[in-house]
């Protein structure tokens, strides 16, 4: 019986690439906030851009442009922030405290079914809620429940970061060629004209898909609007509208937007009114979740709608609510590439193309 003996060389060279590949990966892990943070820059910046050029058209500067999207933008969440976001705690906080006295008249035929065990349960949950205890669930629900200095070093991490996102997508911005110049000073040179490509053709798609955002929440916001309107709730188009502002936010923006309306809804209309808004806003967002958005954006990005929900779920998984927000961007990215590798487009050292740097 024959045996043979297979010889491995391990060579210095061999060595270095593996202690250079796990220096990447450690690299990549230690500063994968700052890696996201700049990601979300890159693809606000990208958003913007085609704005930007479309009004250069009409000879309207540049960074005049940039300066009030960003102006708008940076508005528009301060408003929320200061003058939405209290009253709706306020209000959630008296919905809460109001729903067990609901819960326990609740009847369906002759029987409870568990709704005065319920009531019980949350009239003891709610004592003594307030707005400021539901601010600070928000707060930890975004940063994390901790100690007040690990708390604040979070907020102030979360803060510096937001900034450096914001900074860095003004700056991309407000330049002609600026997503194209900060590609080439992170490529290797034998690769640059490939990436440039590359994001050439994905810069398209993520336009496509900022588009299609504004599509999907034109629909959403009209669906939302016709039943509202045909119960009488009031201020159907202004909820109509925050709806519109919230599809801004893939999947998770319905469901933030319904919140008021509800809200609005029990204290306009008693828990009736709230049933019928609540059963309108969960048809809606299952209606969007499952084939409005992937259809969408399967039509004008060309991911296909299965990509698309895996993307979003994988992630959330990852990296919470930014993570939801790159999703679809980065799988038309994704995309892009596997077809690259698929057809062999990606440049190599054994290609003809391939140039030797001394």
């Amino acid at each position: 019986m024959n045996s043979q003996i297979i010889n491995y060389k391990i060579t210095n060279g061999s060595i270095v690439r593996v202690m250079l590949w796990l220096g990447l990966a450690y690299s990549i892990f230690y500063f994968s906030d700052l890696i996201l943070t700049l990601l979300v820059g890159l693809v606000i910046a990208s958003t913007i851009d085609p704005i930007a050029r479309f009004f250069a058209k009409y000879k309207v500067p540049r960074v005049f442009t940039v300066s009030t999207v960003f102006i708008l933008l940076f508005t528009t969440v301060l408003l929320i922030v200061i003058f939405v976001l209290p009253k709706l705690a306020d209000d959630v906080a008296r919905l809460i405290a109001r729903l067990p006295s609901f819960l326990e008249e609740v009847r369906i035929f002759g029987k409870d079914l568990g709704f005065r065990d319920l009531s019980i349960y949350i009239n003891e949950l709610s004592k003594n809620i307030s707005q400021g205890q539901l601010l600070s669930v928000l707060k930890n629900s975004v940063i994390g429940a901790a100690g007040v200095a690990k708390t604040t070093g979070a907020v102030l991490s979360n803060v510096i970061n937001f900034f450096l996102m914001l900074v860095f997508a003004f700056y991309l911005a407000v330049q002609d060629n600026g997503i194209n110049n900060f590609l080439k000073l992170i490529t290797p040179k034998f690769y640059e004209s490939y990436i440039l490509d590359l994001w050439r053709r994905s810069e398209t798609k993520i336009g496509s898909w900022a588009k299609g955002q504004l599509i999907v929440g034109l629909i959403i916001a009209i669906i939302i609007y016709i039943p509202l309107s045909i119960i009488n709730m009031p201020y159907a188009a202004l909820f109509a509208f925050l709806v519109f502002l919230g599809e801004m936010v893939p999947v998770i923006g319905l469901m933030i937007a319904s919140i008021p309306a509800i809200v609005t809804a029990y204290f306009t209309g008693g828990m009736p009114m709230l049933l019928m808004v609540s059963a309108i806003f969960v048809v809606v967002t299952q209606l969007e979740n499952y084939v409005i958005y992937p259809k969408v954006m399967n039509s004008v990005i060309g991911v296909p709608a299965i990509i698309i929900l895996i993307a979003i779920i994988v992630g959330a998984k990852i990296a919470g609510f930014w993570g939801v927000v790159l999703a679809v961007p980065l799988a038309a990215i994704m995309m892009e590439l596997v077809n690259d590798i698929l057809q062999e487009k990606i440049p190599s050292k054994d290609s003809k193309d391939y140039i030797r740097y001394e």
